[in-house]
């Protein structure tokens, strides 16, 4: 990669073909814990202030550095989703085990639906996508396996896309 690229030059769009979206996708929410903020009549809506570019290095990098590091308290511009159900319980088990006081919920999330007011797509990224093409921007300590199914969306997920919403 050109040194220049790694200083913030524009990269390929790497935001999902929404023909290329999974059938569903899972969104685990502890109340109390949970970065992104849920409004059952509104949906998700991410804690950032602001924009970035997903198609400049450095800005994508960074948002991807601080959410995928459980410990960064940096506000994210990027809402975690997995496109398996088994995951998104296995992930809900440990967070449970960590919050036992928190009441979770599963979200069942149709990405088709994911939609702006204007009624075209948010951006969805898919984690192990980014990685394949860009492996330095996963963070130290974060195995891949442990984002393989792990789908971004930038912003918000609207709540017409939450096909249904089950306490665990």
């Amino acid at each position: 990669m050109p040194l220049t690229t790694m200083f913030g030059d524009d990269i390929g769009d790497l935001k999902m073909d929404p023909q290329d979206y999974p059938n569903t996708l899972y969104r685990v929410h502890l109340e109390g814990r949970s970065a992104t903020l849920w409004d059952p009549n509104i949906g998700f809506r991410c804690r950032a202030r602001g924009y970035i570019n997903i198609c400049n290095y450095y800005q994508l990098s960074t948002a991807l550095e601080d959410h995928l590091d459980w410990y960064s308290e940096e506000p994210s511009h990027l809402i975690s989703t997995f496109s398996s159900r088994r995951r998104a319980l296995y992930w809900a088990g440990k967070q449970i085990r960590r919050h036992p006081d928190a009441n979770a919920y599963l979200m069942k999330i149709d990405p088709q639906k994911i939609l702006n007011v204007a009624g075209e797509p948010i951006p969805i990224l898919q984690v192990s996508h980014i990685i394949r093409e860009y492996p330095e921007m996963l963070p130290d300590g974060i195995q891949e396996d442990w984002v393989n199914d792990e789908f971004l969306v930038l912003y918000k997920i609207p709540r017409g896309a939450i096909v249904s919403v089950k306490p665990i």
